[in-house]
């Protein structure tokens, strides 16, 4: 019987030397690993370090890159708008021959009003045309 007890009690003191092992390892790694992040800080080694000074140039770059890319997806969703208007595929959308949407947006890329449209269309086709060139 004291040796089952002995036994439980070394287990015990095994299990608990190797739980403090464990945190001294870890805590040791994470003490060298701060360190290294320190001196690559010190030589400027970090990602994102080395971004400029932030001039206005760069700003300017990077405002012209954003309009042109939002100025790309506006017209590649406008042009998905209109494959899905020839297919029929927008919610709520009537049912409308292809011939007739065709003449609808010829129309009014060029200004001229087509049978199919009221002027009331028009003019609100014109004023979407007008925001998509802003």
């Amino acid at each position: 019987m004291k040796d089952r007890k002995r036994v439980g009690v070394l287990k015990k003191e095994t299990e608990e030397k190797k739980a403090a092992v464990i945190k001294i390892q870890a805590r040791a790694r994470g003490m060298k690993d701060r360190q290294d992040v320190e001196k690559k800080k010190q030589r400027g080694e970090l990602p994102g370090q080395n971004r400029g000074d932030g001039n206005e140039e760069d700003g300017d770059a990077r405002q012209a890159a954003v309009k042109i890319q939002s100025r790309a997806r506006g017209m590649h969703a406008r042009q998905e708008v209109f494959k899905r208007q020839m297919t029929g595929d927008l919610p709520g959308q009537q049912r409308l021959e292809k011939e007739k949407l065709l003449a609808n947006r010829l129309a009014i890329e060029d200004d001229s009003p087509t049978v199919e449209m009221t002027e009331e269309e028009m003019a609100i086709a014109r004023r979407r045309r007008s925001k998509e060139m802003e």
